[in-house]
């Protein structure tokens, strides 16, 4: 398990995920954010390639999870002391299992493990 991150599989969450940005609009925001700013230009590449490490992780770590998806994958945001802080949610095909990688530990979440 990462250091960075927690991790929970949980039961089948299956309504109003049409709130959350997918994974790849993140990503369109995250280049279009910083397009016209020159000066920006190497705080734009960390950030893309720190979400894109984090994403990789992300699906790495998440535990049961068969490689497919049925909703998402979705970025969510939890606020910090200066910005937000995103974390990534799924759920799978098979069984419904819907996997969150949060930067910031919700305990509420263990009541719904699987």
């Amino acid at each position: 398990m990462s250091d960075k991150w927690y991790t929970y599989t949980i039961s089948a969450i299956d309504y109003r995920w049409e709130l959350l940005p997918t994974v790849e609009e993140t990503l369109t925001k995250l280049v279009s954010s910083e397009d016209d700013k020159r000066e920006y230009e190497n705080k734009t590449f960390r950030s893309l390639s720190e979400f894109l490490a984090d994403w990789k992780e992300a699906r790495a770590i998440a535990d049961d999870w068969e490689g497919d998806f049925v909703k998402g994958p979705c970025v969510f945001c939890v606020p910090n002391d200066i910005a937000f802080r995103y974390g990534f949610v799924w759920k799978q095909r098979n069984n419904g299992l819907t996997f969150v990688i949060s930067p910031v530990e919700l305990p509420h979440l263990n009541e719904f493990a699987y």
